[in-house]
């Protein structure tokens, strides 16, 4: 069950702290041809088969990356805030291959939060994790912003985080 962040306070209550992980997703050979059957369309042949589930057993890096929302939505949901959009992906990295026929989950934890002209944004630094593999698979920091319902100015947000607002 996803943690509820509700509102500036329940975000600012969680910053620094794991919130939680997703459920074990199973990644099978038809997940992969089928990822790469509809990357087929954009690919040059060369780039769809390097790293392909057949060619040597790996699930290819851009599936792993495609997986990464989705497997937030099990972790954590936002309350009281509109207009949200994820809005980007920062040090992303690929820490080993993941085998075919093994399951991948992601932990997060809610790195920082900050205002962001007129908008609030969250940090939350993502680790994968695969059952087949004793180290993590994949970090990065995923990057989220939103507007707070019923917040008053990015200057009350600043002085609820102890910031100058400026």
């Amino acid at each position: 069950m996803p943690v509820l962040l509700k509102g500036i306070d329940g975000i600012l209550a969680h910053r620094g702290f794991l919130l939680g992980r997703s459920c074990w997703l199973d990644i099978d050979p038809e997940m992969v041809h089928a990822f790469e059957r509809v990357l087929a369309f954009d690919e040059p042949a060369d780039l769809r088969t390097r790293g392909s589930g057949d060619a040597d057993g790996q699930v290819p890096c851009y599936l792993l990356v495609s997986l990464i929302l989705p497997l937030l939505r099990e972790i954590y949901v936002l309350e009281d805030t509109t207009r949200g959009r994820h809005s980007g992906i920062d040090s992303l990295r690929f820490l080993a291959p993941v085998p075919v026929k093994s399951s991948v989950r992601l932990a997060a934890t809610l790195e920082d939060v900050r205002p962001l002209g007129g908008r609030c944004e969250l940090a939350l630094a993502c680790v994968m994790e695969c059952d087949a593999v004793s180290v993590p698979v994949l970090s990065a920091t995923v990057r989220f912003s939103f507007e707070i319902c019923n917040a008053s100015t990015t200057a009350d947000l600043a002085a609820k985080m102890g910031l100058l607002a400026g």
